[in-house]
Order: structure tokens, then C-alpha cells, then sequence
């Protein structure tokens, strides 16, 4: 699973170009009595693997979504977060098979945060425990201000942990 998740994140897309037909990945051979040796596929076959699954994680979230009531909330766009969010190509699929624009969603720019939690990688996290510091229980409602600090206060340390943690 190692190597497959490092080919995915350092050649995967959700679309095969033309270029792609003559780009060779070299990745070890993990299983059976080949274990060890080098096996190679090119990025366009590697991407015509990728994107199957990714259609079907997409109509998974559609089906989903529809069937939450939620759907009428999200009306505008769609935001993608997470690490698998920065598979290139990804947007443009969502967006094709969704109907609306899709884009990255990356944190807002917050003292005491290092750099790495402003990665698509943590912005569901980090934009969650913005929706509780800001006292949004319910989408769309705002209540009061739980807490918000900067600097050395809460998200600092959320962000030590992060980069311990990680």
C-alpha cells in the first residue's frame, strides 16, 4: 500500500495526456515471486487506473449528497480538501461530473501556523476548528465567538502538534 500511495502522489492524475504515453515510472515490485525486482508502467497507464476509482469516489459523494438533503446548500462550487485533493486533474473531474466549479481548499493564512498546515492536506481539519472556535453550530448559522487567539495561543499549538504528529 506504501508504494502504491507514493506512485498515486508523485505520478498520479486523473487525466492521461499525450506526454504522459512516454513517461516510464520505475516502482518495486511488492508481492508474489517477483518481490524485489522493478516493474514500470507508463503515466498514462497509471492514470487510466487512478481515474476509474476516483470516478467512483465521486459518485459515491454525489449519491450522497443527494440523498442528505444537503444538496440544496451547496449550490456554487465545490471545495476539495485533503491530501488526495491534490491529485492533478481532480478539480476538473469534480467539477465535470458534479456540474459546478470545483477548487482546492487551502487554510487561510493564520498566525502561529506553520507553513505546512496551509497544505490542502489540513484544511478540513483546520477549517473545522475554525467553525467551532467561531461558534457555527449549525451550516450557515453563526453564534457567538467561543475563542480565537494568534500567535503563541490555541491554533500555535494545534499547529506543534500537527507538525509532531505528522
Amino acid at each position: 500500500m506504501e508504494h502504491a500511495e507514493r506512485l498515486k502522489t508523485l505520478h498520479g492524475s486523473a487525466f492521461a495526456t499525450l506526454s504522459d504515453e512516454r513517461e516510464i515510472i520505475t516502482y518495486p515490485c511488492v508481492s508474489g515471486m517477483s518481490q524485489g525486482s522493478l516493474n514500470q508502467i507508463t503515466k498514462a497507464q497509471l492514470a487510466c487506473i487512478i481515474r476509474p476509482r476516483v470516478e467512483e469516489i465521486l459518485d459515491l459523494m454525489r449519491r450522497r449528497l443527494a440523498g442528505s438533503g444537503l444538496a440544496a446548500e451547496v449550490t456554487q462550487h465545490l471545495v476539495l480538501t485533503g491530501g488526495g485533493s491534490q491529485l492533478t486533474g481532480l478539480p476538473e473531474l469534480a467539477s465535470n461530473m458534479f456540474g459546478r466549479p470545483a477548487r482546492l481548499g487551502r487554510p487561510r493564512a493564520m498566525n502561529g501556523l506553520p507553513p505546512v498546515a496551509a497544505a490542502p492536506d489540513f484544511s478540513a481539519a483546520i477549517g473545522l476548528l475554525l467553525h467551532w472556535a467561531r461558534g457555527d453550530d449549525k451550516l450557515g448559522a453563526r453564534t457567538e465567538q467561543r475563542f480565537l487567539r494568534t500567535g503563541t495561543g490555541y491554533f500555535a499549538k494545534v499547529g506543534e502538534w500537527i507538525m509532531e504528529n505528522f
